[in-house]
Formats: C-alpha cells, structure tokens, sequence
C-alpha cells in the first residue's frame, strides 16, 4: 500500500544521497573513507567521473545541502585524521586558558570528546593515529581515568567497537552527561563557532549530553544542589 511505496521511496533516496557522497569522497581523493564507506553501505562507486553537482541535480537535489547534511549525519565533514588531534589540542588548550570559575567545568568535556576522537578514528580505520592520540594525549585525563585508558589501548580494530566493554559504555549505553553554566555554555559555542571546530560541535552535540543549570557557575547545578541538602 502507500505505506510500503513511502518506505521504498525513502529507500531510493537513501541510496542516492549515498551515491552523491560518494562521489563527494571520491572527489576529494578521500581513499580510505571511500573504501570506508562503500563497505559500510553497500554503495557502488559511479566512475568517479560524474560531475557531483549535475548528478545531484538530475536527481532532484541540491548538491551542496545534501552532501553537508548527509555528511554530517555519517561524521565525514572532515575525513583527514590529523583533524581529530588538532581539534582537540585546539579544544583543550583554549579551555585550559580559562578562568578557574568556567574552567573546572569546561575541562570535564575534554576526556569524554577525546575517547570519542579515539573511537571514530578507529571507527574509519584510521587505527595507527587512534593509538598516536592516545599515546600522545593520555596523560591529559591521567590518573583519574587510567583505568579506562588501559582499556582503550586494548583496542585495535573497528570490529572491537562493537563487543568491547568500554565502547560499548559510550557508544551505546548513556551519554556523558556535563554540567555547564549559561556563561560556559556561550563561551564554548562562541569559540567552536569562531574557530570552525565542526568535529568537535558534532561529536559535543552527537554524543555528550550538556546539561544548562544557570545563569553563572555561581549557580550551583541541581545535582549538587541535592546533595548538599
């Protein structure tokens, strides 16, 4: 019935918006994340000759909203790896200029985003520069999460994302949940905004879950106000 003709007309612009990014990474010389995503969706290549706008206009697209949108969606607005490390030294550095007030709750965003770099880098088989983030930044969240680091050394193919304890913890149980201040929260989208740090505003947005309390970081956050009563 019409429900069936819905779902396969969803089904075949799923596919297209696949052929366009595609064709997209294809353009961009973008290798790894071609044969990346061509194993994930199935999605044969078209030549790599098509001109991207065109065919998206045969297809009744706009080529540059879709491919944005899309890419988004899948993580790929950036598919050279190095972008991981530099986003998050950039991150953390400017949080560790803060002021002590915005500071101490900023800062907790930066171990949950680094194992998210961690997890989408070996996630797109960019395994060697998951474990150079790892072995070069660890000691940024060490002693307090040693343990977990221990366990993410452990991991060395994106197969593992899917049984190992760790990824399974953040990547399919809950979200990091983060307290911050209006204060914190405008400062921190006006410098990802300022700097185009579009990594870390998805992966923020994507997997960590910011929770707003006040005006200040004066204004202590429900959670604590519980606990002290």
């Amino acid at each position: 019935g019409r429900r069936m003709e819905a779902t396969e007309a969803s089904k075949k612009r799923e596919t297209e918006l696949r052929k366009i990014v595609l064709s997209w990474l294809e353009k961009k010389d973008y290798k790894t994340a071609v044969a990346a995503f061509q194993k994930e969706t199935g999605v044969v290549s078209n030549g790599g000759d098509s001109d991207l706008a065109e065919y998206a206009f045969k297809k009744g697209m706009e080529a540059d909203v879709c491919v944005k949108n899309y890419i988004l969606q899948w993580g790929m607005e950036d598919m050279q790896a190095s972008r991981y490390e530099e986003s998050y030294v950039e991150l953390r550095d400017w949080c560790l200029k803060l002021l002590d007030d915005n500071k101490c709750e900023i800062c907790e965003l930066l171990y949950p985003v680094f194992v998210h770099c961690f997890f989408e880098l070996v996630a797109k088989q960019f395994v060697p520069e998951a474990k150079e983030l790892l072995h070069r930044h660890r000691s940024d969240h060490e002693p307090e999460h040693s343990d977990e680091i221990e366990l993410l050394v452990s991991i060395s193919d994106a197969a593992h994302l899917e049984t190992h304890s760790i990824a399974k913890r953040y990547l399919k149980n809950t979200k990091s949940r983060i307290w911050l201040s209006h204060d914190s929260d405008r400062a921190l989208t006006e410098f990802l905004h300022n700097n185009r740090l579009s990594l870390m505003v998805r992966i923020i947005n994507q997997h960590l879950d910011v929770v707003i309390y006040g005006a200040t970081v004066h204004d202590l956050p429900p959670s604590v106000r519980v606990a002290s009563k």
